[in-house]
């Protein structure tokens, strides 16, 4: 067995592994994608699994590294829990134990500002299937938090539009949570299942003009067609920069760290307060222009 062959035998189980504790299709490609790449490194730098050292993953970080911060970052990532399973399932010994954990930047990605958000609505106020479609899913991604894997996988019977209860059960980790709509997204909602096709073979909320399920691909670029039009410039608006702009507005607006956890699905506070970085050039706004000191 070649070297390379005996190491993504290693990968393969553990991607079978992180499959059958409910992991997202999308994570564990992401997964996939590092360890591979760790893989070949070794077997370019003719290294065995059973002879790497600490030292040999630190040489991998620093080329990553070399090529952006976040590379480096997303490889340490997928490594540590990696190493922690091949330690459990006795392939060899936790050789990340020993490698520091990459500084990550604070900073985050800017959010949308209202009137971005408002330009983006208002080129899907039309009566069109699509238009009322693609509001209802705008709104829902923003005054949620949802991640748009959760959204389109949204059934009917999971959708309270008289409570405004939406129960998410598709997060990270299969665990089900529940999260909240506002009136304006659940009047949106109602709008876009009256042109809905009703008699379809599955029960997805989201669905294309042929009533066949929303896929990810499709969602990213219609949004991103809606931004161009929109004539949006400096950000890259993605299903993903709508559920930031929810944390941020959430936080900005007097929300807590907790409950935006819960509502985000984020397994640990850590990932959550990433947001507060982003809130502290608000205080600081605030101060300038409230505080007694500067007018006096």
């Amino acid at each position: 067995m070649s070297m390379l062959g005996s190491f993504e035998q290693v990968i393969n189980a553990f991607l079978l592994d992180r499959r059958a504790s409910g992991l997202s299709p999308g994570t564990i490609a992401t997964y996939k994608v590092h360890l591979h790449t760790f893989a070949r490194w070794c077997q370019a730098h003719d290294v065995a699994f059973d002879q790497l050292t600490a030292d040999y993953i630190r040489m991998f970080l620093a080329e990553r590294q070399a090529q952006s911060q976040m590379r480096l970052i997303e490889s340490y990532r997928r490594l540590r829990p990696f190493f922690r399973w091949v330690v459990a399932e006795r392939y060899g010994a936790d050789l990340m134990a020993c490698v520091k954990h990459p500084k990550e930047p604070k900073r985050l990605m800017p959010a949308l500002t209202v009137s971005q958000v408002k330009m983006l609505l208002a080129l899907c106020s039309g009566e069109s299937f699509v238009q009322r479609r693609d509001m209802a899913l705008i709104r829902l991604l923003l005054d949620c938090g949802l991640r748009i894997s959760e959204a389109l996988k949204l059934r009917l019977e999971d959708v309270d539009l008289d409570e405004g209860k939406i129960v998410i059960h598709s997060g990270k980790g299969r665990k089900d949570r529940v999260v909240y709509a506002g009136h304006r997204t659940r009047q949106t909602l109602v709008r876009y299942l009256r042109v809905r096709k009703a008699a379809l073979s599955h029960n997805l909320l989201f669905t294309n003009r042929e009533g066949l399920s929303l896929t990810r691909r499709h969602a990213h670029q219609q949004l991103a067609r809606i931004a161009r039009r929109a004539g949006i410039e400096g950000v890259r608006v993605s299903p993903h920069i709508l559920r930031h702009t929810f944390a941020t507005w959430y936080l900005r607006n007097g929300g807590d760290v907790f409950s935006l956890q819960r509502l985000l699905g984020h397994a640990s506070l850590s990932m959550t307060q990433r947001y507060l970085y982003l809130t502290e050039s608000d205080v600081s706004a605030a101060h300038e222009k409230f505080s007694p000191g500067q007018c006096v």
